[in-house]
């Protein structure tokens, strides 16, 4: 239905979007870098660390719709998991592991290898709730479902009287 196309365009266009920001980057690292800093040795690592964020930038477009997407369907949770995923659980995580293992090139790949791995988390929670409402309904019952699955919103009708607290 419509949410599906309205997801498929969102997802395409800001994938190339990030994809023709990402090769710009790319081309031109040394002189993004070079408008902070003009030490030699600074503008060679930053260009090595923005190149390295240039492969994983295009997939920050699925990996952040994805989060909405949840969202807006009321599958808050996952929604969640799926926003602490980048920077909170993967990154902490490589964190320890990269350095230990690689030295300072595990630093340089900590960003994109955990942008890396949330876009998968991503991928596999959204394919996870495509494959169960797509395939026989539309995602608005996708949604439909999981409003039945939290409470039931209150009336402003309750709230047309402030509590004794507030009383002026």
């Amino acid at each position: 239905g419509r949410v599906k196309e309205a997801l498929s365009i969102t997802v395409i266009a800001g994938t190339i979007f990030l994809l023709l920001a990402a090769i710009i980057l790319y081309i031109f690292a040394e002189q993004c870098i070079g408008i902070i800093s003009n030490d030699a040795e600074v503008i060679s690592t930053g260009s090595t660390l923005l190149r390295m964020q240039c492969f994983t930038l295009p997939l920050m477009a699925p990996f952040a719709i994805s989060s909405m997407f949840m969202q807006n369907i009321g599958n808050y949770f996952s929604a969640l998991i799926i926003s602490i995923s980048r920077q909170g659980l993967f990154y902490i995580l490589l964190l320890y592991i990269l350095p230990a293992l690689y030295g300072k090139t595990g630093i340089y790949l900590l960003q994109p290898a955990a942008d890396m791995l949330s876009f998968i988390l991503a991928v596999m929670i959204v394919y996870r709730w495509y494959r169960r409402f797509i395939k026989t309904e539309d995602i608005t019952s996708a949604a439909r479902v999981q409003d039945t699955l939290q409470p039931a919103p209150h009336h402003a009708a309750q709230y047309s009287q402030a509590p004794p607290y507030c009383a002026l």
